[in-house]
């Protein structure tokens, strides 16, 4: 017998062979085979190399997370414990007034430790690495298959037709079990997979819970002002349970009952329920502006609808504010001069019952008519009225009913009347169609059985109130 050497970067692979034979066919099959095992193992011990250091990197981070985690988790824990003694004790409105201030600052930090520690390095770190070790299971998947048709190989062929081959077979059985300790290498990852998965999810769940605790003291301390059960959202919370029930008393709801938002408001918003609380202000980047973005104003609106009473509450008593990017305030007058602004009050009324929750009369009209006020009449207007020609009439008309009929729509069976509201709104403008006409098409299309598809949106609520 000979010796037949393979080269490989893995290990040399030794073999004997008979020097008398000419090496055959099934030789070729075994060799080739034999090889690409070879190629695999190494593939994945180099992978496997790889992730080692990446799963380290990632245990470091998370440790150091968690580290910095700790005073946050203490901070929630007191801030629990006060905002349970102070509402349970009713305590002075300055002390919640004081502790809902440090709230709102806690938030923030809250807030850029979750996106930036969390989100944008624990969690993305863990996708990635998630990722490669799926790569990793899939080819430690063919190397397994590929073995074990190896192994069958060997023994159906290469011990029962030994004339077929020169390579001796009990020296294929002596290199395999040599290779055997590298393909042990490969299987002992999964563990230490296991073990970091199991870091990471610990990790994950302790901050979930103090996320929960966190919850908790914002539902107490918003809950404290929820007056008259002006927070009540009981109807939504029905069908939020029985979320495929379609009968004839839900009401058509915009924002899914199961959507988180609503829950992120019954716990975080109940300021607006207390009696102090009468308007609400919101304070729209110009940079939003100039993006044709009014999502956080209109999301505030969709969670309203499940609010009955915080609803009516709110009609025709929300103003805006609009802010440079350096966080300056623009003068009223200024902004109300803007063609960009003017705009964006009809994108906001892209949703278009947002109308009916503007208290200043002049921003309702920009709702209806902002970016077709360089089309007025200039001819036939005055300083105290703005004249349209009349397609721009039709165009507004048109915009204005749609917005009656919805707001029609958005109170269908929450318990709330809209009708002297959509007659006070209607009162504003000289416009061809009754109340009765815009009643009778959402009276008949609901009889027709008229759907609307639940959305969802950004995640954020505007947080200066009066």
């Amino acid at each position: 017998m000979k010796q037949k050497i393979i080269h490989h970067p893995l290990r040399d692979i030794i073999l004997n062979c008979d020097e008398t034979k000419l090496q055959t066919d099934s030789d070729n099959e075994l060799l080739k085979s034999y090889t690409e095992i070879h190629d695999l193992i190494y593939a994945l011990l180099q992978l496997k190399s790889k992730l080692n250091y990446e799963f380290s990197v990632h245990e470091d981070h998370i440790a150091d997370a968690d580290k910095r985690f700790n005073p946050l988790a203490k901070r929630i824990t007191e801030f629990f414990a006060e905002a349970k003694y102070l509402t349970s004790s009713k305590a002075a409105k300055e002390a919640i007034v004081e502790i809902q201030q440090r709230k709102a600052e806690f938030q923030v930090e809250l807030n850029d430790y979750h996106f930036t520690i969390v989100e944008n390095q624990i969690e993305t770190e863990g996708d990635a690495i998630e990722k490669d070790y799926e790569l990793f299971a899939i080819e430690e998947k063919t190397l397994i298959d590929k073995f074990n048709a190896f192994r069958k190989f060997v023994s159906n062929d290469l011990h029962q037709q030994p004339s077929l081959f020169t390579i001796d077979p009990k020296s294929v059985e002596v290199d395999m079990m040599l290779l055997e300790p590298n393909y042990h290498l490969i299987q002992e990852f999964h563990g230490y997979y296991d073990t970091v998965v199991e870091r990471y999810n610990t990790f994950l769940d302790r901050v979930e819970a103090c996320y929960t605790e966190w919850g908790d003291s914002l539902f107490l301390i918003s809950e404290y002002y929820n007056e008259d059960g002006m927070m009540d959202n009981s109807l939504s919370v029905y069908y939020a349970k029985n979320r495929h029930l379609l009968d004839e008393d839900r009401p058509k709801y915009f924002l899914s009952p199961n959507d988180k938002k609503i829950e992120d408001f019954r716990k975080t918003m109940g300021m607006l329920a207390h009696s102090d609380h009468n308007t609400i202000v919101l304070d729209i980047s110009m940079n939003d502006v100039e993006a044709g973005v009014a999502a956080v104003a209109q999301e505030l609106v969709l969670a309203l609808q499940h609010f009955p009473k915080l609803m009516e509450k709110y009609i025709f008593s929300v103003e805006t504010d609009f802010v440079d990017s350096d966080g300056t305030q623009v003068p009223v007058d200024d902004w109300k001069e803007n063609r960009e602004v003017m705009k964006w009050f009809v994108t906001l009324n892209s949703f278009p019952v947002m109308i009916f929750f503007l208290n200043d009369p002049e921003t309702r009209s920009f709702c209806l008519f902002g970016d077709l006020i360089d089309k007025h009449d200039k001819n036939n207007s005055t300083e105290n009225g703005i004249a349209f020609k009349s397609k721009e009439v039709n165009e507004i008309c048109q915009r204005l009913f749609h917005s009656c009929y919805m707001f029609f729509m958005f109170c269908h069976k929450t318990g709330f009347d809209p009708s002297p509201y959509i007659e006070a709104l209607m009162a504003e403008y000289d416009l061809p169609f009754t109340f009765a006409m815009v009643k009778e098409k959402y009276l008949e299309d609901v009889n027709k059985g008229i759907h609307f598809r639940a959305f969802s949106g950004r995640t954020d609520f505007p947080n200066k109130e009066q």
